[in-house]
């Protein structure tokens, strides 16, 4: 628990930091978080299942702890024990658009000193339009069901009796149109192909895991977002899952956002990242690292014993799973697996294209120094980009200061504490270098010099891309802990997590976790039924076709998806009963999914565009 307290006058959070006087470049101008009507957030509930009970907050917080009542413990290990791994965190965003101007989206505790309120209750309206105050009271909410609610639902809905659960009937999937939202939010099993959704027919909602929640919100309320710069126009869906398993799932917390450009801006230089506030227990003894090659970040005790937890504590990881879109064709390696530029289907034969890897870790502490709390929207950008305050770039050995003792090299360099898992040098090219071998293991617990005890937090940050009008963004994460209690050597904890990592990474490779989007059921039961062919494909001019039966007396719908998810236009210009003439509108070169549908047949069909 944290040893230094300043109180919201709210009174929802404990916000652990220490204030100070802002350095001359940071003092600015107040800025307005009068927002627009919008109330706070407020809404929050917890999943208490296997070992751990962690905190669900609507409005950006990740896995919090609130003081008071003992409700809400962060990252309860083992749950309902009032001992917690996690203190807070937040989705963190950063980008340029094209003037050159710097826009973030990003909180730590909602506390006006350290970056405030960024993120706020609802949809966004298209074109953007910010949600009003009933608009933000209504999704004030956090959605909460369980597979066995959902499966009790599909035996059950048609029977004299049978009541479903008030989240499952009110399952937020579609958006209010006369708010302009978007027709579909959270995702759901359309039986019978009508894009509607239909609880009474025995519809429900697709969530992931055992037990799950969803839940929407966006960084526009609030006008002048809480760290100082105008908002971007963003939506992001947020869902939370776990599972119940006799495995190292039951010791692994998931987190999805999926992340929309609402706006008409192009941003560019596009970063994402998390923000993590790691207790091990008491909060002042703890170290934090990185593992490269496994896109984990951690926090352990500086020592075996923790005041807390007693001898042998737990360690805490956050596990990327999914980073953010690479831009297609970068000619950069992004996911690092010695491939440039591949395209790949997800577990649901969508087409996708690479996904950027952890490309930096850096750590703040709880003060007001250079290497402390974020308190502007530069600090956002320069963590996210492994700078500490006034952009000074984190470098190899030590405590990553230049020119501060404790065995540092000062070569640029942009992991923070990684051991000996970047042995290709990913942390020199991420920061403008070359790759070479960094010359030695690098941790806090082995480096000289460095403190003894300290309240850590990291960023791990994701970057650069782009986001277009309309793109999409989705980021997925697994908070994982892990103990060795038999062992006096804390590094058996530590290899324990690193074994939960790389079982969790392998359920994700096998599309155990994958969650179907929201035309995949009915799509995967008619499929075959359809039996249309799609010619020629590759399509090298603006001509497709589609072989097979239709029904001249229906209509028939066709879509042509790209790998961002954005429609593109695709027109009908001849149908016959047995073929269909299709002619794109200046789509690109690449790799599109073409759906078609008429009446209760529906058919997905990936399409290669060359020029």
């Amino acid at each position: 628990m944290k040893k230094i307290y300043l109180i919201c006058c709210l009174g929802l959070m404990l916000r652990g930091v220490v204030q100070g006087a802002a350095p001359a470049d940071e003092i600015h101008a107040p800025y307005s978080r009068i927002m627009s009507g919008c109330a706070e957030a407020t809404s929050r509930t917890n999943i208490a299942i296997n070992t751990i009970r962690f905190s669900i907050f609507n409005g950006g917080d990740r896995w919090p702890y609130q003081t008071g009542g003992g409700l809400f413990n962060g990252f309860e290990v083992p749950k309902m024990s009032g001992k917690s791994l996690s203190f807070g965190g937040s989705l963190w965003i950063a980008a340029k658009d094209g003037n050159d101007v710097l826009h973030t989206s990003a909180q730590t505790y909602r506390q006006t000193s350290t970056l405030g309120i960024s993120f706020w209750p609802g949809p966004l309206g298209i074109p953007l339009t910010a949600p009003d105050s009933i608009n933000c009271r209504e999704y004030d909410k956090i959605w909460q069901l369980t597979k066995q609610q959902i499966e009790q639902h599909r035996q059950q809905y048609s029977q004299p009796g049978y009541q479903a659960p008030a989240d499952l009937l009110h399952w937020p999937a579609h958006g209010n149109a006369a708010k302009n939202h978007a027709a579909f939010l959270a995702p759901f099993a359309d039986l019978n192909g009508n894009l509607i959704y239909e609880p009474q027919s025995g519809e429900y909602p697709l969530i992931a895991g055992d037990e799950a929640t969803w839940h929407i919100y966006n960084d526009l309320a609030g006008g002048i977002n809480g760290s100082g710069s105008v908002s971007m126009g963003l939506e992001i869906q947020e869902e939370n899952f776990a599972y119940a398993a006799a495995n190292p799932l039951e010791r692994t917390a998931f987190v999805r956002y999926k992340i929309i450009n609402r706006s008409a801006h192009v941003y560019d230089s596009v970063y994402f990242g998390l923000f993590s506030d790691p207790d091990i227990g008491s909060s002042m003894d703890d170290f934090i690292g990185c593992d490269v090659g496994r896109n984990l970040g951690y926090a352990y005790n500086s020592a075996n014993d923790d005041a807390t937890y007693g001898i042998n504590p737990p360690a805490f990881g956050i596990l990327q799973l999914e980073g953010p879109f690479a831009i297609p064709n970068d000619g950069i390696d992004n996911n690092r697996d010695g491939q440039t530029d591949e395209v790949a289907t997800d577990c649901n034969g969508r087409p996708l294209p690479e996904r950027i890897a952890m490309t930096s870790f850096i750590y703040f502490n709880n003060d007001a120094t250079q290497t402390g709390n974020p308190r502007h929207s530069r600090h956002v950008m320069q963590y996210l980009t492994a700078q500490f305050q006034f952009a000074y770039s984190l470098v190899f050995g030590g405590n990553g200061v230049v020119g501060q003792a404790g065995g540092s090299t000062n070569v640029p360099y942009s992991f923070a504490f990684p051991g000996n898992s970047d042995p290709q040098g990913w942390g020199y090219v991420y920061a403008g270098g070359n790759a070479t071998t960094p010359p030695f293991e690098w941790t806090e617990s082995s480096q000289t010099g460095l403190p003894i005890l300290g309240d850590r937090r990291f960023v791990m940050g994701n970057g650069a891309t782009r986001m277009l009008p309309g793109d999409i963004h989705i980021l997925t994460y697994a908070g994982i802990w892990a103990r060795d209690s038999a062992s006096t050597d804390s590094l058996a904890t530590f290899n324990a997590l690193l074994a939960t990592a790389d079982f969790v990474r392998a359920q994700y490779d096998s599309c155990f976790l994958s969650l179907p989007n929201v035309l995949v059921t009915s799509q995967k039961q008619q499929e075959s039924a359809a039996g249309w062919i799609v010619y020629p494909n590759p399509v090298n001019n603006n001509l497709v076709y589609v072989r097979g039966d239709f029904d001249g007396t229906e209509p028939v719908n066709i879509r042509l998806i790209d790998m961002q998810g954005r429609e593109k236009a695709i027109r009908l210009i001849q149908q016959t009963n047995r073929q269909l003439d299709l002619v794109l509108d200046g789509a690109a070169a690449g790799l599109y999914l073409l759906e078609i549908r008429q009446g209760n047949r529906a058919q997905q069909q990936k399409l290669f565009v060359t020029r």
